[in-house]
């Protein structure tokens, strides 16, 4: 009788499956697969923009966040080459209430997080079943490749920008107000410039699934350009920052040329973080100067078969022609999204497993329109159990090496000392060690790591000043000297 009473209570927890079910297992999984990454410290840029930036410890300073950039020296106030004012208003409130506190930062961000997937949620309802789009939702909420994105205070752009262009979306889709959907659209724009990406995503929206007319076409026109007038004003006028690359690795190392070649090898990574996300590290670097059968041939022949494969739904779905649409929003939101990560316009890596976080909203969709195509073709009840059965291990999978990487992220040092056995040519790694080493006093690996990270980009002036700072603290005086005026020669 108890039995029966455990197993009914069970049933309660998924039957009848509702949305609010959906969204309460999203909760949970999210905050068990990523609670160790709440204990994690600051790493990477989040000392740089966060603890030594002295405009974040206030709100009284919200007006600098949009007159300047991300980070802060004595001499310059904030500086960089990047917009990305509504990031700092929200470093700069946690910092207000709650001080250095990283937990905090992390919450916050796994939040967003969680907030997102239930916003995926939604949108994927409108095209798919509940148990379809509840499968979506969870491979987005726990695959490793957005582990990055989750875990790396420096991210909270990425979340921030998707949050509020997914509201848009949503916002758009159920017709409120073009004005609230134009905030929000700005709000994404001022949090990361690839909120941009919600502009062709909104009108293709509306041109495959919206009732038009002249009015209303005329009318998203004028709210879209107008959007992207403010935000420029903005960007250039108030905050004078420009969209310029020349300080960027890419920019600095590749013509627009070897970018091209790069291209395919860019594709092959992204695949293989998605599909097989067996070794995961931060800060690649790579550029095709010479393009070979090994660095070009054979990424570029994996890309045209997996691009020959993604096409051909579009073949089978000819008749159906909702799916059919369906198929090609997705596509299309894959390709728009992917292709603000390609090296068209330099970046300051080569791959960043962060810049996958939206691309992987279009191969989700892309993914569910065929699982709906064959599920309603598929009659065989054994077929469809083992598919279930496929899809609990391949999450259960996923989700222990997210897990897993989390505690990677836990400092500096225990970040850059893994990754740097698996990217072994990534300066960014080297300049993090040797500055680390330096802290430890530990100056002889300093220098080794450091000489390398220069080595490896001998154009970045960072890593040069730290090896004068590290002989400095050695008491080699000389030596320091003549390596801090090498620093100041590459700036």
């Amino acid at each position: 009788m108890n039995c029966k009473k455990q197993g009914s209570s069970l049933k309660k927890f998924f039957i009848p499956w509702t949305t609010v079910k959906a969204i309460n297992w999203i909760i949970v999984i999210g905050l068990l697969v990523y609670c160790n990454s709440l204990l994690n410290g600051f790493a990477g840029d989040d000392s740089g923009q966060i603890v030594t930036n002295i405009f974040v410890h206030s709100l009284a300073n919200i007006a600098h966040f949009f007159s300047g950039s991300t980070f802060y020296s004595n001499a310059e106030g904030n500086f960089g080459m990047y917009y990305k004012p509504m990031m700092m208003i929200v470093y700069s409130l946690l910092y207000t209430l709650f001080g250095p506190t990283p937990f905090v930062y992390h919450l916050l961000q796994l939040l967003f997080h969680i907030v997102n997937t239930c916003l995926l949620l939604l949108f994927f309802s409108r095209f798919f079943d509940k148990k379809v789009s509840f499968l979506l939702a969870i491979l987005f909420l726990i695959h490793p490749i957005n582990n990055e994105t989750v875990v790396y205070i420096a991210n909270l752009q990425d979340v921030l920008f998707t949050f509020f262009g997914l509201l848009a979306l949503k916002f758009f889709i159920d017709k409120k107000s073009f004005i609230l959907v134009g905030i929000l659209l700005l709000l994404s724009l001022l949090s990361k410039e690839s909120g941009i990406i919600f502009f062709p995503i909104l009108i293709l929206y509306y041109l495959l699934f919206s009732q038009k007319s002249k009015s209303k076409s005329l009318i998203l026109i004028l709210s879209l350009s107008t959007v992207i007038a403010i935000y420029l004003c903005m960007r250039i006028g108030i905050g004078n920052i420009g969209f310029q690359t020349k300080y960027l690795y890419m920019a600095q190392n590749a013509t627009l040329l070897q970018r091209l070649f790069t291209i395919p090898s860019i594709l092959t990574y992204y695949l293989r973080m998605v599909f097989f996300p067996v070794t995961i590290a931060y800060g690649w670097y790579w550029v095709v100067t010479r393009p070979t059968f090994e660095n070009f041939g054979i990424p570029l022949l994996v890309a045209m078969m997996v691009f020959i494969i993604v096409l051909l739904p579009l073949y089978f779905l000819r008749m159906q022609k909702k799916q059919w649409k369906e198929y090609f929003f997705f596509l299309c939101v894959f390709i728009i999204s992917l292709s603000m990560s390609l090296q068209l316009i330099p970046l300051d890596f080569t791959v960043a497993d962060r810049w996958f976080y939206f691309p992987m909203v279009g191969l989700l969709g892309m993914f569910g329109t065929v699982i709906t195509y064959f599920s309603q073709r598929t009659k065989n009840i054994q077929v469809k159990k083992l598919f279930v059965i496929f899809c609990v291990c391949i999450v259960v999978l996923l989700t222990c090496r997210t897990f897993v990487r989390t505690f990677n992220w836990s400092n500096n040092y225990t970040l850059c000392s893994h990754d740097e056995k698996i990217n072994r040519n990534s300066y960014t790694l080297e300049l993090c060690l040797g500055n680390e080493y330096r802290k430890l006093k530990e100056y002889n690996l300093a220098i080794y790591h450091l000489k390398r990270s220069i080595y490896l980009y001998p154009k970045f002036p960072m890593a040069v000043y730290y090896l004068g700072w590290t002989f400095q603290q050695e008491g080699k005086y000389d030596e320091a000297i003549h390596w801090y005026r090498k620093a100041e020669n590459k700036n």
